[in-house]
């Protein structure tokens, strides 16, 4: 989704930016890669000291590191954490995963 088409929708890509760090607290983000069997989980040692950009597709860093691309969430983990963000709950990764 590009920042135009964002907009029109309603969205603020910094709103969706500030979701999207707020989610990775309570699911697990992926990388995807061109092969479909090749998803890598990270780690919030692998996203700490990131920022999330681009709507939420991509982390950078102003360390250095090179950013990480191709991001995604588990359906089944990304309502649960959505719920729980909601009811302004704070449950650890591990319990909305179970979920």
């Amino acid at each position: 989704m590009s920042s135009r088409q964002g907009a029109q929708l309603g969205f603020q890509f910094g709103g969706v930016e500030s979701l999207a760090q707020a989610l990775s607290r309570l699911a697990t983000i992926y990388v995807l890669s061109d092969d479909p069997k090749q998803v890598r989980s990270l780690s919030p040692g692998d996203l700490e000291g990131g920022k999330f950009r681009d709507g939420g597709r991509e982390v950078v860093f102003s360390d250095g590191r090179t950013k990480i691309s191709r991001l995604a969430v588990r359906l089944k983990e990304l309502h649960p954490a959505i719920e729980a963000l909601k009811r302004g709950s704070s449950p650890s990764r591990e319990q909305v995963i179970r979920n």
